[in-house]
């Protein structure tokens, strides 16, 4: 139990580490990276792990300290938010 809590809180640390680097230094994934800064770092964070790292929900809820529908269910809403705000942007645009 104490080796699972150690394993979850490095591996947390190492998520955030990653999400507060420079994220223009990753061009592979710039505009994935563009549009998560979109919405809230938690929703943010559960997004970049399961889409571009591929982490289950699972151990994102659990390194993040939450469930697995409440890592799904902000998943969804950022997904959301997201999605809402290209087609703002789209309507918005010149034609």
């Amino acid at each position: 139990l104490a080796q699972d809590r150690q394993r979850s809180e490095v591996r947390r640390r190492s998520a955030w580490a990653k999400l507060e680097r420079d994220e223009t230094s990753i061009p592979d994934y710039t505009w994935d990276l563009e549009e998560l800064r979109l919405v809230p770092p938690r929703t943010r964070a559960i997004l970049y792990l399961h889409i571009i790292e591929g982490w289950p929900y699972a151990d994102i809820a659990d390194m993040l300290g939450c469930s697995q529908v409440a890592a799904r269910m902000a998943a969804t809403r950022g997904r959301q938010r997201i999605a809402t705000t290209l087609r703002e942007e789209a309507l918005d645009a010149p034609a």
